[in-house]
């Protein structure tokens, strides 16, 4: 009785230093999205190739090439959600972050994969 005791508190215990990590990291993508990016790689339809992207702590979001596209993003674990005015019209894009480090930011959805390159 009393090992099984133990066993359950192990496994409590794990699997909440797991949820406090799970946790961190959510809190790591938000940190580390913020900054200036260089589109890469791109699908039809998407951002386009050389277009830098502009991520601020505020939850803004500022797009600068052939076209200028401000809006917001909203970034949940790995998810990231975006709402951008392009003339008037106002659209929402859910994207999965696939990676996010110090010099790569990739995403995708239905519609394909979007990869950035920090510039600052």
């Amino acid at each position: 009785m009393k090992t099984l005791a133990q066993l359950a508190l192990g496994i409590t215990l794990i699997l909440g230093a797991c949820l406090a990590y799970a946790d961190d990291k959510k809190d790591d993508f938000a940190k580390l999205a913020v900054g200036t990016w260089e589109v890469t790689i791109t699908h039809p339809g998407g951002p386009p190739k050389g277009a830098n992207v502009e991520f601020t702590k505020d939850g803004k979001l500022k797009v600068t090439g052939e076209h200028n596209i401000e809006g917001s993003y909203k970034i949940e674990g790995k998810k990231l959600n975006l709402k951008v005015k392009v003339e008037n019209d106002e659209h929402a894009i859910d994207l999965t972050i696939d990676k996010l480090d110090d010099k790569t930011f990739a995403m995708s959805n239905e519609a394909g994969k979007v990869e950035l390159t920090r510039k600052k």
